[in-house]
C-alpha cells in the first residue's frame, strides 16, 4: 500500500491506484519520480525546499517536501 511521508506528521497509508491529480495533492505541486534501489518509486514535489528527514532516510538521498512511497504498479 502506498504511504504518504509528510514533513512532520507520522507516515500515513494512502489509497491506490495513485492518479497524477492525487499525487500532486499529496506532494503539494509538480511531481518528480525518484526511483529507489528497492524498485519502489518515491514521488516528490520537484520544487520543494524543506528537507524531509524520514523520506531522505528511506531513499538514501536528500528528499525535500512531502513524499509518497509506492510501487510502480500503484501509479495509475
Amino acid at each position: 500500500m502506498p504511504k504518504l511521508i509528510p514533513l512532520t506528521d507520522p507516515i500515513q497509508p494512502v489509497e491506490s491506484p495513485l492518479t497524477l491529480t492525487a499525487l500532486k495533492r499529496y506532494v503539494g505541486g509538480s511531481v518528480e519520480l525518484v526511483e529507489l534501489l528497492s524498485g519502489d518509486i518515491m514521488v516528490v514535489n520537484e520544487s520543494a525546499d524543506q528537507p524531509n528527514k524520514s523520506a531522505s532516510s528511506l531513499a538514501g538521498r536528500p528528499i525535500f517536501g512531502p513524499a509518497v512511497l509506492c510501487s510502480p504498479s500503484e501509479i495509475a
